[in-house]
């Protein structure tokens, strides 16, 4: 081992010059035993009127001290990990049903409900400390080795924590309802992917280069964040007011179906085209009378579009999802936020998230945040739309189709009828795929020999191209971009839909700024931390505002991050102490065991 040139150990604030009377001795940071540490990791941190939350068995701390002898976990009955001076205690999420809640009456279960089936790992509690100097605090989704885990569930979709009954927490401190603040909501809550924070401290390193910055190390990360709104009158009108507008124009489309031979465009099309097909193969022929004696297209519309409105009408960023069925709706605050502070996501790849952000970020409903989610709303309403037209576009082109065309070949008198029945749906005929069945009746006298050989022309081409003439023509009058029915049909509804979307715009927007605006009820942080400038972590953005952990029971010395805070009443004018952190982790306060004395006694207890 080599030793390293002597030095004065000091828990004095790293960059403070004060005059001190110790021990000098040879510090080595391959040494233990040299240093008084501390370690915690916190799923569920803070309180919630009255209750504090680092005091109730089932949510308290995994923590562990280093007295520089030994290790010291609290619980002690924290699971040992094989690295040394490391434990871990999960959270028994069962438990919480049995913590009262003061606040609403009922149980925290009431208030955030983790499920029972909660991924391995998502509610894990790690700490370590060590008598070299290293400390290190962990939770939320981390392993036990109490490295953050990033990645998807066994079906690739992140993993999750639980849902923050929202409403009903604010109810039970101002007594009045999410309907008092948008009568057609009924209630709110904040679905929560899973949390992760870490933070690692080598005290030894730091009082070598007089320099917390190069020895701390704080990290977090947010799988996801969603509000869940339940607005069962709001979207049901929304519902009724889509039906009224889709329906009687998809019931019109029908009708125009039914009718298709009197359509403007198929008759023309059809008999005009006939000319086109077999003018290279008449010979001495002429074309006498051309008739469409019968075409129609089997299709039931309104079975196709019921459907869609019992569907879900989301945008393709994922940002907002409106299930006309259940009444709800669902914005992505990932997504919105994440974009709005151009944040990454949870795998740290760039891209909307909430990963990524500078210490403290409020997470804040503003004007560009209400401007993204009026453009996902919209933009959900027309990919509604757009499914319409794609749906009634596949229902028409497997629709069944039937044709009967009957024309005469003449000289100087009529010579022959020729009849074709045309059978397939629509993408057959489009495709050459249709079955075409000709009859011939030549009138007697003619030269049946030289007739024959000329038939045989018209009628190998008839068989070869009629069907697809027909289909050209029906896709033309039906789906053609600037003229067919069906893109009228989606030009008039895209209007008429935005327009029956804006109730929900509205009351949408009232109760996400009322909640989380910049005066709402609630305030939403993201990577919170004490004394943000120490430790590495990403540059703050100077057009935002970062205000520190406002908790004045840190001391100096402690280093905290929590992966995300919800705070409640920090509007209303009280000093209740309505504060939930999610996965919090600390290390510190570190004390040397030799060199200058902690007088401040901030180690005495390890």
């Amino acid at each position: 081992m080599t030793n390293l040139t002597p030095v004065v150990a000091t828990e004095a604030s790293w960059n403070d010059e004060e005059w001190d009377h110790a021990a000098i001795g040879t510090l080595s940071c391959a040494d233990d035993g040299i240093f008084k540490t501390r370690g915690s990791g916190q799923l569920l941190s803070g309180g919630l009127l009255p209750l504090d939350l680092d005091q109730v068995a089932g949510v308290s701390p995994m923590t562990v001290t280093h007295d520089g002898d030994q290790a010291h976990p609290r619980p002690a009955t924290a699971t040992a990990n094989q690295a040394g001076d490391s434990y871990t205690n999960p959270i028994d999420v069962g438990l919480l049903s049995a913590i009262n809640l003061p606040l609403t009456g009922g149980s925290l279960d009431d208030l955030l409900s983790l499920p029972l089936a909660t991924e391995v790992g998502a509610v894990n509690q790690y700490a370590l400390a060590d008598g070299s100097g290293v400390s290190q605090g962990a939770s939320g989704v981390v392993n036990d080795s109490g490295v953050v885990q990033t990645d998807n569930d066994d079906n690739g979709n992140l993993p999750t924590l639980g849902t923050l009954e929202l409403s009903t927490l604010v109810e039970s401190l101002t007594g009045e309802a999410v309907s008092g603040l948008v009568a057609s909501i009924a209630d709110l809550d904040l679905e929560i992917g899973a949390v992760a924070s870490r933070a690692t401290l080598d005290a030894c390193d730091a009082a070598w280069s007089n320099d917390v910055d190069s020895s701390l190390d704080r990290e977090y990360a947010i799988a996801g964040l969603a509000a869940a709104v339940d607005a069962p009158l709001l979207v049901g009108e929304l519902a009724k007011d889509l039906r009224d507008i889709l329906m009687p124009a998809v019931s019109n489309l029908q009708s125009q179906l039914n009718t298709i031979a009197g359509q403007g465009g198929v008759l023309t099309g059809i008999t005009g085209g006939l000319g086109d097909l077999l003018g290279g193969v008449l010979g001495g022929l002429g074309l006498g009378n051309v008739g469409l004696d019968d075409i129609s297209i089997t299709v039931d519309l309104i079975s196709v579009v019921e459907p869609l409105l019992h569907a879900t009408i989301e945008d393709q960023a994922g940002i907002v999802a409106i299930d006309l069925q259940a009444g709800s709706i669902r914005v992505d605050l990932g997504a919105l936020l994440g974009e709005a502070y151009s944040g990454d996501r949870f795998d740290g790849a760039p891209g909307s998230g909430l990963n990524g952000l500078a210490p403290n970020t409020e997470l804040v409903v503003n004007a560009q945040v209400t401007s993204a989610l009026i453009t996902a709303l919209t933009n959900a309403i027309d990919d509604w739309v757009a499914t319409i037209s794609s749906s009634l576009t596949d229902a028409i082109l497997e629709a069944d189709v039937h044709a009967s065309i009957s024309l005469e070949l003449r000289a100087l008198i009529k010579l022959a009828g020729v009849s074709v029945k045309v059978d397939g749906t629509l993408d057959e005929l489009l495709h050459g795929d249709a079955v075409v069945v000709p009859k011939v009746d030549i009138i007697v006298g003619c030269p049946l020999n030289l007739l024959s050989c000329l038939i045989e022309g018209v009628v190998s081409s008839l068989v070869g191209g009629v069907g697809e003439l027909v289909g050209d023509t029906l896709r033309l009058v039906i789906l053609d971009e600037n003229t067919g029915l069906v893109p009228n049909l989606v030009s008039t509804l895209i209007g008429t839909a935005r327009a029956a979307l804006i109730p929900a715009i509205e009351a949408l927007e009232t109760v996400l700024v009322g909640f989380l605006g910049v005066n709402g009820l609630v305030s939403l942080r993201a990577n919170v931390q004490n004394d943000p400038g120490a430790g590495r972590h990403p540059d703050p953005d100077p057009a935002l505002t970062y205000p520190d952990w406002e908790d004045g029971s840190i001391p100096d010395g402690q280093y905290d991050v929590a992966a995300l805070s919800v705070g409640v009443l920090n509007v209303l004018g009280t000093t209740a102490n309505i504060n939930l952190e999610l996965a919090r982790s600390s290390v510190g306060v570190s004390c040397a065991v030799d060199g200058v004395l902690d007088r401040e006694g901030r180690c005495a207890n390890y």
